[in-house]
């Protein structure tokens, strides 16, 4: 009877002696539901969302099989293979991939789970509608799968602290439904939240209620099963390389062992590598096997050791919690800081000192300013202080409302105008002209990825676009560039043809070519403004090189 008799959350026990308590309450559920699904219409109605990283652009690409995929697969590597499969068998609906309906998805039943247990703790349908306005505006309105992921996670933490306080059966199975969801779309923001909840949760009832050990045993045993799943999805032989020049690569590219290493040019020198070759790698330029080749670039890496772990900077890290003080985020940080002093309670104060270790952490290990990966945890954060029950009632519960009513407000107004903005990028970015017929390589940040490919995509070509992109995607077996490989039309060689190839990239990225065709084939590039769509498209061609093989 421990399920449904203690709360003890704040240190003393609560009886809830009602009969019904392990059921789920219907009319808050039903309530919950609807104003979520209405909230995330009228905000795809209203404004034209968008995706916040080119990463959901690809991974949608990858899905359905256009821009950089030559064929659909639910392999869309950042994700599990199973939210993959999911992604894929959601219908097309008036040209919105299944990718768009299933995050949009995800995102309103994660929002829907949130109001429902607040409901449920007691919050009331007014602090959780503003709850809920707070958080749902950025993962609509500038969707990314890592702030999904998350979210998801945080409403299942929530979930069980209904289960503990309430009992409710209902909750727990939904929690351990909204957990899974998140580990599948993105496994290591599930364990970054997680790991904030972990003084939160009720590990004094795992050892005595039956169901909450049933529950967490399914829980373990689908993360388990999923991951074995997903890597056996990718272990045939054509992803070999792939993986292993993506485990070579991720400390030049993402943890900023690129800049190290050209501070030791005694390293570089003992590999056979120039200065512009490591730009080069820092810049995901991949399509050149001997240059990306996984051997070299990990004993790079054991050379550079006692070098590479000064990126391991304490400034770094004071670097990533700066960063937290974006404005982007700051309406929901400030929220949950004040929440926190008026509803204080130690557990909360250990999941805020946990939270500040990672962030921390991550920017000493080079990875800071990545505020995808805060922002659920500021949710969680945001969440934490209704369970302590010390803000239903009086002063608390008044200077609460107005902080989240504050906080709606001035998140509202940043988002809006960031929306504002983006309808008009994205008005005029799908409205295209021809495309070419052949491959086009995309680089850098030149392309306008997110709005040209958002959520709705309208009456845009763009996706008759074929793209052989130069990033992680590169060597995956379903992109563009293995195709164009396979037919004897890779970068490399074409470059190296009186055909060169169509290029779209910015100016940091075309100052590295020359370079390289002069360093290793001897050329002379020759760059010839091709095109124009959102951008110019340039025909490049290493012409010395292309009069060497021809003669």
């Amino acid at each position: 009877m421990v399920a449904h008799l203690n709360y003890c959350i704040t240190g003393h026990c609560m009886n809830s002696g009602a009969s019904d308590v392990r059921h789920p309450k219907a009319r808050p559920l039903i309530i919950s539901l609807a104003a979520c699904s209405a909230y995330v219409v009228l905000l795809c109605i209203f404004f034209d969302p968008r995706w916040e990283t080119n990463d959901d652009v690809a991974m949608s690409m990858v899905a359905h099989g256009y821009g950089l995929a030559a064929y659909g697969s639910p392999q869309i590597v950042f994700s599990n293979v199973i939210w993959g499969v999911i992604v894929r068998t959601v219908p097309s609906i008036g040209g919105v991939f299944g990718y768009s309906l299933a995050m949009l998805g995800a995102i309103t039943l994660a929002a829907s789970a949130i109001l429902y247990f607040l409901v449920r703790l007691g919050a009331g349908y007014a602090v959780g509608l503003l709850v809920v306005a707070l958080i749902l505006l950025r993962p609509v309105l500038q969707a990314q799968f890592t702030v999904t992921a998350g979210l998801l996670t945080a409403a299942a933490v929530l979930g069980v602290c209904v289960y503990h306080r309430t009992g409710s059966t209902f909750s727990l199975v939904a929690s351990a439904v909204l957990a899974l969801l998140g580990f599948l779309v993105r496994n290591l923001e599930f364990a970054v939240v997680a790991l904030v909840a972990l003084p939160i949760l009720p590990w004094g009832m795992l050892w005595k209620d039956r169901k909450l050990q049933v529950a967490a045993a399914a829980l373990v045993s689908g993360m388990v099963g999923v991951t074995w799943i997903d890597q056996f999805a990718y272990s045939g032989s054509e992803w070999n390389y792939f993986w292993e020049l993506n485990l070579a690569r991720a400390p030049f590219t993402d943890f900023g062992v690129a800049g190290r290493l050209l501070e030791a040019p005694e390293i570089m020198a003992r590999h056979g590598m120039s200065r512009n070759d490591v730009e080069l790698l820092k810049h995901y330029f991949f399509a050149d096997r001997q240059l990306a080749d996984p051997a070299r670039l990990r004993a790079v890496l054991a050379d550079l050791a006692p070098v590479a772990v000064k990126s391991y900077s304490f400034e770094s890290g004071l670097d990533s919690l700066r960063s937290i003080f974006d404005s982007r985020i700051l309406a929901p940080l400030v929220a949950a800081m004040v929440l926190l002093l008026l509803a204080f309670e130690r557990r909360t104060i250990v999941s805020w000192i946990i939270s500040v270790a990672v962030i921390f952490a991550l920017g000493m290990a080079g990875r800071h300013g990545i505020l995808r990966v805060y922002i659920p945890m500021f949710m969680l954060l945001l969440f934490i202080p209704f369970l302590s029950g010390r803000l239903t009632s009086g002063g608390r519960k008044a200077a609460m409302l107005v902080v989240l009513v504050i906080a709606c407000l001035v998140n509202a107004k940043v988002l809006i105008a960031e929306s504002r903005a983006n309808s008009r990028d994205i008005a005029a970015a799908t409205v295209l002209g021809p495309v070419p017929a052949e491959p086009v390589v995309v680089w850098g940040g030149a392309f306008p990825f997110e709005i040209s490919f958002p959520l709705f995509p309208g009456q845009s070509n763009s996706r008759n676009l074929k793209m052989f992109g130069l990033g992680v995607f590169t060597w995956a077996p379903f992109s563009v560039a293995v195709a164009e490989e396979n037919a004897g039309r890779g970068l490399v060689s074409r470059l190296r043809s009186g055909e060169g190839i169509l290029l779209v990239a910015d100016a940091e990225q075309k100052e590295l070519l020359s370079p390289y065709c002069a360093e290793h084939f001897g050329g002379q590039l020759k760059l010839e403004e091709k095109t124009t769509m959102l951008t110019t498209i340039l025909k490049v061609t290493c012409v010395e090189a292309a009069t060497k093989q021809a003669n």
